[in-house]
């Protein structure tokens, strides 16, 4: 049987300094203390990593899988799914069916195509 750690990120994004999703309020990590945080996850379990988005949005999960692999930490996939569709709720509640329908065909589309990318360039094959 095969056994998945899924686990939520090891820092909170808004609070690491030099990246992007640093909400400028005060820093727990440095980009590089972000790095370590990483890699001691990854080296911490002999079982694949699934990474949670854990509701943030598409870009800063993006961004955090992209400093997941700057530090070179393995892991083998992601469960995203309020990072991908949570901008459609807003689009739905304004402007019904029809718009939700466009915006996930468009921007929702998009979202997946951007965390796909990024787990085709980093992620490692659970049986490796």
């Amino acid at each position: 049987m095969l056994v998945f750690r899924l686990i939520e990120l090891p820092i909170t994004p808004s609070f690491v300094s030099g990246t992007r999703a640093f909400a400028g309020e005060y820093a727990l990590y440095s980009r590089q203390e972000a790095i370590e945080h990483f890699r001691a996850t990854a080296s911490a379990s002999p079982l694949p990593l699934i990474y949670l988005s854990a509701g943030i949005s598409d870009e800063v999960f993006c961004e955090m899988l992209e400093l997941t692999a700057e530090a070179g930490a393995r892991f083998s996939g992601v469960l995203c799914d309020r990072a991908t569709w949570q901008e459609g709720i807003a689009i739905y509640g304004k402007h019904g069916d029809e718009a939700l329908r466009n915006w996930l065909a468009t921007r929702g589309a998009q979202n997946m195509q951007a965390v796909n990318a990024i787990l085709a360039r980093a992620a490692t094959p659970w049986w490796e």
